[in-house]
């Protein structure tokens, strides 16, 4: 008999080492079983997936965080469970303040210039649903003091406005990522947006401001919505993105397919076993 036969566990499908210590666990006779986004189950409900070896010895269970149903079944089994790996799992939303029955765009960064949270705020008057904003570390007092009036402006203008200054623990902003009906960026500059991916990898749409790298991972009508921003038109961008936010948080169902889309193209393309190819790919091209 092994070591741990007889114990149980649920695994919820996450990035870095939560995979292998799943599989560790299932490998000294634990009965795991992981809980993954529908996108990428690749297997009927309870179906064995000892075929892939990160994944072998586990049964996989789909679930959607978003969906209330899937919500009190993943309560379930984490209540029959003698122990959970990972972190994002119910009960979160609620610990910081935020209603899990209403729909909400996420925003998460630092305030500074860069991250456009200042446009956001004036647009989000008449968006509906919640803004969850997870905004701390400002760049200077005067950033600051911008920030903290316009978002006591707009929480005088409309319920929902949830503001979250200190710095979460990785487990709660993927919760948070995975709940979102939308994610938003309104970036004035980014480089790449990695957090536009992560949001992807969370099954969430994303919506964005076109500038920069943006537009290489976030792909227009397919995987969320892009915004243009244009500097000399400050409130035109608001604009538009307010009219993005809305098209998005007030019809699920399409919310929904641009999240799952996202979350296949944030594996297909940007996995580490596709970047691993990919660079695989470039050497050997350099080489010939």
């Amino acid at each position: 008999m092994k070591p741990l036969s007889g114990v149980r566990i649920i695994e919820f499908d996450g990035l870095g080492p939560v995979t292998f210590a799943g599989m560790m666990l299932a490998d000294l006779g634990a009965e795991v079983v992981r809980l993954t986004r529908s996108a990428t189950a690749g297997a009927p409900v309870f179906a064995d997936v000892g075929g892939e070896v990160l994944h072998r010895g586990r049964a996989a269970v789909e679930v959607n965080l978003k969906d209330s149903a899937d919500h009190a079944r993943v309560l379930d089994l984490v209540a029959q469970a003698d122990a959970v790996i990972e972190g994002f799992r119910p009960g979160v939303l609620e610990r910081l303040g935020i209603d899990p029955a209403v729909p909400y765009a996420l925003f998460v960064g630092r305030i500074t210039r860069q991250k456009g949270l200042a446009h956001l705020l004036r647009a989000a008057t008449e968006v509906p649903g919640q803004l969850v904003l997870c905004a701390g570390a400002p760049d200077t007092p005067e950033i600051a003091a911008e920030t903290a009036a316009l978002v006591a402006e707009l929480q005088a203008a409309r319920p929902g406005v949830v503001l979250i200054s200190d710095m979460l623990p990785r487990a709660d902003v993927v919760q948070l990522l995975s709940h979102a009906t939308a994610f938003v960026c309104p970036s004035v500059y980014e480089p790449l947006g990695i957090v536009n991916l992560e949001a992807m990898a969370c099954g969430t749409a994303v919506v964005a401001s076109d500038v920069g790298g943006i537009p290489e991972v976030v792909v227009d009508g397919a995987t969320g919505v892009l915004v243009h921003y244009d500097e000399a038109d400050p409130r035109g961008f608001e604009a538009d993105l307010a009219a993005a936010l809305t098209g998005v948080l007030a019809d699920p169902v399409r919310a929904a397919a641009l999240g799952r889309a996202g979350r296949e193209r944030a594996v297909a393309a940007f996995d580490w076993d596709a970047i691993a190819v990919q660079t695989l790919a470039l050497y050997a091209s350099v080489l010939r």
